[in-house]
């Protein structure tokens, strides 16, 4: 299936992709991807390259960082206005399609005349995130079995064994650390594009995509990305190219009942988690059943028509962000302006549409061991979408909490997050809301090397007396949703889910983790990263 309107000519003179090179019949090693761009570099094009630190087995990791004029610093990159977009590849490392695309596309915007998309954005984009796991290859059979090629792929994992995908909230692998703290923190990027492939449902969709899934994102944000930005990009990749989109999601059944249903909301997947902190945030998921080719092809296209429009509405994404962080920061400061957030969430449909599926006895699914080609009949299925969620359980936001002088793992963990963490430079007694532990629900299996909890209970208002030396966390700062999501004892991806604070959980006790609701007047002192 080779979608239209793909590649601009190359030239000569430009460097090519090993998957280019070899007819799609391989993908990029680190050292490919290195080449390529000490290519672009000796040809004068304006990017710098900088390491956003090592993976599990010390690899250093590369970005390339594009703009016109350039800049190599974050702070030339706020003077020129311009929003700063992230483009994240190969954080599986067996799903090989966006490592290549994004080299294609820093070859081609590199390559456009003046005016173009590089002189109204600053581009970071990451090629190979997840070094380990691209560098073990393997047979594309043993290592993606439902993916067409190319002949060898990496692995899912890290050097530890870890899923990257599932660490952005305990923060146990150096990749997604070193992300935070040379990306997120220092370049603070206003557009994060996260690039996948998917080998779920059979469906009709060359790519499929999602916006943050967790409905405490800041809602100015979730709803540009989703009710805007994505459907007209969309709309423009089928009218141009004719590159059928969706949003993201596998077919459920329940007896006669199909529904289309995206994956969960919570922060440990790194879309939702950027989405806490404010900033646009999209996933990419080409279709494993298509050619190598036309995944890259189509990761391709989607990440360019999205840079297009971003470039075009440069000015307001800027605004859009900046706001989204005043407007969190000022709850905290007035917590009865601030809505209540949720805790717990169930999906929820925008309503029934047609879904494209594989034409077949059973639509969506082939028998165990059938080929991983591309479908070549479809049928349309009208189905309950749910592409959203909604709260089911909700809490107040505070103005700040506090944390024990002695809990130093979990706020060990809030500055690896950014967040700014203070102490208490003398005693202080008031009141406060307690969350009394009822019920500790612990996971049947380990998971990513965790047995998750989850907690149920009360909360009481309470005079309580804090001593000199606890931690107090405001919310009044830009990541006032993240640290809410992070600290509620109720939070189902957590500081308390991860097991950061164990010892100090026993039912019929308080949670060791209070909330305030006034703000403090009594003196503190930042806590140093």
């Amino acid at each position: 299936m080779l979608l239209s309107g793909s590649f601009r000519p190359v030239g000569a003179a430009l460097p090519k992709t090993r998957a280019e090179i070899s007819e799609y019949r391989q993908t990029s090693s680190l050292r490919d991807v290195e080449r390529f761009l000490e290519e672009l570099q000796e040809q004068k094009h304006p990017i710098s390259l900088e390491y956003i630190g090592n993976s599990h087995l010390g690899e250093r990791i590369p970005m390339v960082i594009c703009s016109r004029p350039l800049v190599t610093d974050p702070g030339s990159a706020r003077e020129l206005g311009r929003p700063v977009v992230y483009v994240q590849a190969n954080i599986h490392g067996g799903e090989v399609e966006g490592k290549e695309a994004v080299q294609m596309i820093l070859r081609d915007r590199l390559s456009e005349s003046p005016s173009g998309v590089l002189d109204k954005i600053v581009l970071l984009v990451v090629p190979v995130f997840n070094i380990d796991g691209n560098e073990a290859l393997g047979p594309q059979q043993t290592n993606r079995s439902r993916q067409n090629g190319p002949q060898q792929v990496g692995q899912r994992a890290n050097g530890q064994g870890l899923d990257l995908n599932r660490d952005y909230v305990k923060l146990e692998t150096p990749e997604v650390r070193g992300s935070l703290q040379h990306v997120f923190e220092r370049w603070d990027p206003d557009v994060f594009i996260d690039l996948h492939a998917t080998n779920g449902t059979i469906h009709g969709y060359q790519l499929t995509y999602s916006p943050p899934l967790n409905p405490n994102t800041e809602k100015g944000v979730l709803h540009f990305t989703r009710d805007e930005l994505l459907p007209k990009v969309r709309e423009i990749l089928d009218r141009q190219h004719g590159l059928k989109t969706f949003d993201y999601g596998n077919l459920l059944r329940s007896g006669d009942e199909s529904a289309w249903h995206t994956y969960d909301p919570d922060p440990r997947y790194a879309t939702n988690y950027v989405g806490l902190r404010n900033r646009i945030s999209i996933l990419s998921e080409a279709m494993s059943y298509l050619s190598f080719k036309d995944r890259v092809t189509a990761t391709y296209l989607f990440v360019n028509a999205i840079l297009d429009q971003v470039a075009s509405e440069g000015a307001r994404i800027v605004e859009l962000t900046r706001r989204a962080d005043l407007q969190v920061t000022n709850w905290g400061k007035n917590p009865r302006t601030a809505p209540a957030l949720g805790v717990r969430f169930e999906r929820a449909q925008r309503g029934r549409e047609g879904i494209l599926l594989e034409k077949s006895d059973t639509p969506g699914r082939r028998p165990r061991g059938s080929a991983p080609t591309a479908p070549k009949q479809f049928v349309t299925e009208v189905m309950p979408v749910f592409d959203r969620f909604k709260p089911t359980r909700t809490a107040r936001f505070p103005a700040a909490y506090v944390v024990g002088a002695d809990l130093t793992r979990a706020v060990e963990l809030l500055q690896l997050h950014g967040i700014e963490v203070r102490r208490l430079s003398s005693d202080w007694q008031g009141q406060t809301e307690v969350f009394v532990v009822e019920r500790i629900e612990r996971a049947s299996r380990l998971y990513q090397g965790h047995t998750r909890l989850r907690l149920s209970g009360r909360f009481e208002l309470r005079q309580s007396k804090l001593s000199s030396g606890d931690y107090i966390v405001s919310t009044a700062q830009p990541l006032g949703i993240l640290i809410f999501q992070l600290l509620e004892p109720q939070s189902a991806d957590g500081v308390a889910t991860w097991n950061f604070l164990d010892p100090k959980l026993q039912p019929g006790r308080p949670y060791p983790v209070l909330k305030i609701h006034t703000l403090l007047t009594c003196p503190t002192e930042i806590v140093g990263n």
